[in-house]
C-alpha cells in the first residue's frame, strides 16, 4: 500500500528548488555553471524497490504513523546565462532545450538523484494510505549524462 502510494506521488513536480543556498531542504548543486534558481522539477521517477520505512508509532485501533524513505531520478529545468553557457566546458551534466529564452538565458534540462523523505498515516481497515507528506528532499547525485560530442 504505502509502494503505490509512494510511486504515485507528484508533490515534487513543479517545485521551486534553491541552488547552492542553505545546504537544506529543497537545495541543490548542480554544478559551477548553475549559479542561480530557481531550479523547476520538471519530473520524478520513484525507485520503489529502494523504499524503506520506519513506523515511529501504532495507536489504538491499528492507525500507525510513520516516516518513508525512497530514491528518485528528478529531472529539472532552470536558465543560464548565455554568457556561462558560452564559456561552460563541454562535459557538462544538462542540456539546452531553449536557446532563445530571452536576452540574456537559456534553459537547461538536466538529471540528478535524491531520496525523498515522506511522513505517513496508514489507518487500518484502510485500503489505502490516509496521509502522505513530502517532509525532505536529499540530493544524492547528478545523473545527467553529458553530452555527446
Amino acid at each position: 500500500m504505502l509502494e503505490a502510494a509512494v510511486a504515485g506521488d507528484h508533490q515534487l513536480v513543479g517545485v521551486d528548488l534553491t541552488v547552492n543556498e542553505t545546504g537544506g531542504s529543497f537545495d541543490v548543486d548542480l554544478g559551477p555553471e548553475i549559479e542561480e534558481g530557481p531550479v523547476t522539477v520538471d519530473a520524478v521517477d520513484v525507485d520503489v524497490s529502494s523504499l524503506w520505512y520506519d513506523e515511529m508509532e501504532e495507536f489504538d485501533g491499528g492507525t500507525s504513523v510513520g516516516e518513508a524513505h525512497v530514491e528518485a531520478k528528478v529531472t529539472y529545468s532552470v536558465c543560464v546565462y548565455k554568457s556561462t553557457l558560452y564559456s561552460a566546458p563541454d562535459d557538462v551534466r544538462w542540456e539546452v532545450v531553449d536557446h532563445d529564452w530571452n536576452d540574456h538565458y537559456v534553459r537547461v534540462s538536466g538529471e540528478f538523484e535524491a531520496e525523498l523523505v515522506y511522513q505517513y498515516t496508514i489507518i487500518d481497515g484502510y485500503d489505502h494510505v490516509d496521509s502522505l507528506t513530502l517532509e525532505d528532499f536529499v540530493q544524492l547525485k547528478d545523473v545527467s549524462a553529458p553530452p555527446l560530442s
